[in-house]
């Protein structure tokens, strides 16, 4: 190991510096983003559709930690290998080097975004059924209670329902609408 890293060039030690010290911070990262661990712990940066700083999505940002150090391991890896290949000066190296690492810090920007689109909250909220349209389930008897089939979040659902006015009943397959819901996720309803 001694013998190689004495064979680099001062250019070439540079870069493999910035490979190993960007690849591990990106393998850090990424692994913590998949666990859950990374939402708080970015600092401020300036996203790519010019936010500001100090915007609340900062893990998406251009100058966020995922990206900066995407950046560092492409600069490295890219200029490592093109003076690896005494085909270019080191001028050319840091330039190909600098445009690869910004395209992929721009990659790693886009990529997250799309998984960010991918998650969805999930939380069944009952009281968004109000307004919305549903179908007798199960017999509403005057007094008592039934059950109605209503589409909510994008699935259909099946709720404990009793009609808005005490002595209303609704047979199954009524198209009945939501006008209240209780605290006890009771779907009040009238006829549509």
């Amino acid at each position: 190991m001694n013998e190689w890293w004495a064979s680099l060039s001062s250019f070439e030690r540079v870069f493999a510096i910035c490979a190993v010290a960007g690849g591990t911070g990106f393998a850090i990262r990424t692994i913590m983003f998949f666990l859950g661990m990374a939402g708080d712990m970015e600092t401020d940066g300036v996203g790519l559709g010019g936010e500001g700083l100090g915007d609340s999505d900062v893990s998406f940002h251009f100058l966020s930690l995922h990206g900066i150090t995407a950046f560092f391991l492409m600069f490295g890896v890219t200029g490592f290998l093109m003076l690896r290949g005494d085909a270019v000066r080191p001028w050319v190296a840091v330039a190909g080097s600098v445009v690869v690492g910004l395209g992929t810090m721009a990659l790693v920007v886009w990529m997250l975004r799309g998984l960010r689109r991918l998650q969805s909250e999930g939380t069944l909220r009952p009281e968004d059924a109000v307004g919305q349209e549903g179908v007798v389930y199960l017999r509403v008897q005057p007094g008592g209670t039934g059950k109605i089939q209503v589409t909510l979040q994008g699935r259909l659902r099946i709720f404990e329902a009793r009609g808005r006015d005490p002595q209303a009943s609704f047979q199954t397959g009524d198209r009945v609408r939501v006008v209240e819901v209780t605290p006890e996720h009771l779907m009040i309803v009238e006829k549509r």
